[in-house]
């Protein structure tokens, strides 16, 4: 993740505003993962943008996370797959981004099942925890989902 995880109330309150800001603004769309009816998680499209000076771009960067305790159960495909859908179909993307740390195997898969395709890897990208990560970009257009789409079955698992 881009960022560390909330230690108290402040930041997550901060986080919700931002999420609500982008909103507004178009620049982004939040959602809460829900299990139980109690959030678990969040996925969203931020940094959406149709124009980059005199270029249409029709992008956005998706970007998820999950409780610890739900990791690996399909949840995060599930809703990445809902998501991606509601970025070409409803927002009228071109171009889904996502990036994943090199190590994170399970962001991964998630990325591969949704069949984006890998375009890079950036060695040294990103300081975290006392170290420097290698990050992984891929990308998806909207034709290319649309031949995704119809023959991807994601299941969620049984209880």
């Amino acid at each position: 993740m881009i960022w560390a995880a909330h230690t108290d109330r402040s930041e997550t309150l901060a986080f919700i505003r931002s999420t609500r800001d982008a909103l507004a603004k178009g620049t982004g769309s939040t959602w809460a993962i829900e299990v139980d009816g109690r959030a678990a998680g969040t996925i969203g499209l931020g940094d959406i943008r149709f124009a980059h000076a005199a270029l249409r771009v029709d992008r956005a960067e998706l970007g998820y996370w999950i409780a610890p305790a739900l990791r690996g159960a399909g949840l995060v495909t599930e809703a990445a797959q809902a998501i991606v859908g509601c970025g070409f179909e409803t927002i009228g993307l071109h171009k889904i981004q996502v990036h994943c740390f090199e190590a994170n195997a399970a962001s991964r898969r998630v990325i591969e099942k949704l069949g984006f395709r890998m375009v890079g890897r950036q060695e040294d990208d990103a300081w975290r925890d006392g170290r420097w990560w290698a990050m992984l970009s891929y990308e998806l257009t909207a034709p290319e989902w649309s031949d995704v789409s119809t023959t991807m079955r994601v299941k969620r698992p049984a209880p």
